[in-house]
This record gives C-alpha cells, sequence and structure tokens, in this order.
C-alpha cells in the first residue's frame, strides 16, 4: 500500500535536511495506521523504537491495543549522544562499530554467533551517517517521562539483566510511571535481545496481547 504524503508538519522521513523530534516519529507510526486502515494496533518497540511506541500510547491511547516496550528507556544520557552524533560526523558509521555492537550482545552470545554479530554490525554500517546522527540528537533531546501516566494501553516492559545500553534501571523508569505495567528481566540477555532470545521475545508479546485481541 503507498502512503500518501501528508500535509502539515514534516515527518522525520521528510526532514532529510535538518533535525527530527521524537513527535516527528510518533506522527509518523500513527500516519502508517491510518494509511494501513488500523483504528487500533498492538505495539511492541526496541530500544528507540521502544520510545517511540510508549510516547505513542500516552498520545493515541486510543490506538493502541497493548504496548511491550523492550530494551528501552524513557530519557538516556544527554552527553553521551551527543558525542556519539559529532563521532559519527566526524569519522563516520565505522568508528563506533565495535563498540556498539559490544553493547548489544553478551560475550557469550557473540563467540557462540558471529554471523548474528557481523550481520548486526552490517545493519549498523547499512545507515547514512548524518540521519544516524540526527538520530543521536533526537534521542539526546527525548524525555518521555511525564508522559507515561497518560499511557492506557497493558503494558510489558522487557529488559535483559546484562544490558549496559538501556540497564534493567531504566525499564524500572517505565513500570514506575506507566499505570498496572508489568516488568521481566531476562537473564544474561543483553541489548538486543530480540536477535539473542527471539523466540523467548515473541512468546512474552503475544502472551501479552492476547488478552486483549479482538
Amino acid at each position: 500500500m503507498r502512503l500518501e504524503p501528508r500535509t502539515g508538519r514534516e515527518s522525520a522521513g521528510d526532514a532529510a535536511d535538518g533535525p527530527f523530534r521524537l513527535d516527528d516519529l510518533v506522527d509518523d507510526l500513527v500516519h502508517v495506521l491510518d494509511g494501513l486502515g488500523l483504528d487500533q494496533a498492538h505495539l511492541a518497540g526496541v530500544s528507540l523504537g521502544g520510545v517511540v511506541a510508549a510516547q505513542a500510547a500516552a498520545r493515541h491511547p486510543g490506538r493502541v491495543r497493548s504496548l511491550t516496550i523492550i530494551c528501552s528507556a524513557p530519557v538516556l544520557p544527554r552527553g553521551s549522544w551527543i558525542e556519539r552524533a559529532a563521532t559519527v560526523r566526524g569519522a563516520g558509521l565505522a568508528v563506533i562499530r565495535d563498540t556498539v555492537v559490544k553493547r548489544w550482545f553478551t560475550p557469550e552470545f557473540a563467540s557462540q554467533n558471529p554471523d548474528v554479530v557481523r550481520r548486526y554490525g552490517a545493519m549498523l554500517l547499512a545507515n547514512d551517517a548524518e540521519q544516524y546522527a540526527r538520530a543521536c540528537e533526537m534521542l539526546a533531546a527525548a524525555d518521555v517521562r511525564d508522559d507515561l501516566a497518560d499511557v492506557t494501553a497493558p503494558t510489558l516492559v522487557i529488559g535483559g539483566s546484562a544490558d549496559v545500553a538501556t540497564p534493567p534501571a531504566s525499564q524500572e523508569l517505565y513500570v514506575a510511571r506507566i499505570p498496572g505495567a508489568r516488568l521481566l528481566i531476562l537473564d544474561d540477555v543483553a541489548h538486543m535481545a530480540t536477535a539473542a532470545v527471539p523466540a523467548t521475545i515473541a512468546r512474552e508479546i503475544i502472551g501479552h496481547a492476547a488478552p486483549v485481541s479482538g
């Protein structure tokens, strides 16, 4: 299905020559739902996707049937993301690849699954460096903590005990502020939980969404 361009505020995709905000990504998500003719959806997001899904659930509670947030944080250290944006602009994505990928997987998983690690490293390098830098700046400015009380959808928050990018304390922030949210911390799992334990994540999402599916 082809989605027609929207009028009004630029989407994140339209803002190729300038900065974008978290709300631009939320608007894009709602636009996709509208284009697909979906009044409601079960949302699940990983990392940045979890922030987008949480903000969408807060801003558009009637559109979200269930919410699953995976290895994410409602607010991130501003300085580190500004620094990463500057690094990528100056030297490209290759210079951060090894450091970032090491944060995504535990050493044990990486040693046993080198092909997965290589694929995710290639995925990182496939990004446009300037747009990646702008996404870093967007994350530096994003803070959804005050909006989480407006989430009404049943919410499951999943984290990894070995996640140094968004550690369990970040998941606990979501749970503390979203009414009725449940927390699940997976042992010996780092940031890319969906790659490390995909069957577990899929089972948890399905089990969480099933009671409110219609």
